[in-house]
């Protein structure tokens, strides 16, 4: 048996989406912080680090303004991922729900003969539902996970870049 391959767009799966818009942005903005919050640590320990060495005046004021940015970054860092999860987790379940009643109303439409076939038992159905569901909450965690990647590696490059432009490049 020849199986088919489904080629869906990325706008087509928007649509099912278009209540949830809005949670778009707080989940992108969520998983930017995110994804910056690595180079920024990075920076930290690096200022922490240099704190250490010098007189001993300096260095308290230096570790202890870095402890403060570090306390800052971690209730950023735990805001941002509330909204980073929360928002995906909002349209992966919206988009999933969906999708689940479009295949299902797409399967009752069709005439009893479609039931016969093999290929179209309740239960290879069951599995396509499942399957789609998976491969939707999947495309929502890679459209996060790409955000992160992108926010970490603008944040690293304008970090390297302001420290040594000369290094950098």
């Amino acid at each position: 048996a020849e199986e088919k391959k489904a080629k869906v767009s990325f706008a087509r799966l928007l649509k099912y989406n278009r209540p949830e818009w809005p949670f778009f942005v707080p989940g992108v903005l969520g998983a930017a912080a995110h994804g910056a919050a690595s180079p920024l640590q990075g920076y930290l320990l690096v200022s922490i680090l240099d704190g250490l060495i010098g007189p001993k005046e300096a260095m308290k004021d230096e570790v202890t303004t870095v402890v403060i940015a570090w306390s800052v970054l971690a209730a950023c860092l735990l805001v941002a991922t509330i909204f980073e999860f929360s928002a995906f987790g909002i349209l992966s379940e919206a988009m999933t729900a969906r999708l689940r009643v479009a295949i299902l109303e797409s399967v009752f439409r069709q005439e009893v003969g479609f039931h016969d076939d093999p290929a179209h038992t309740p239960g290879l159905i069951g599995t396509a539902l499942q399957l789609w569901a998976y491969r939707v909450k999947n495309y929502n965690t890679a459209v996060m996970a790409t955000t992160e990647v992108v926010a970490s590696l603008v944040t690293g490059l304008t970090i390297a870049f302001i420290g040594s432009w000369q290094m950098t490049l």
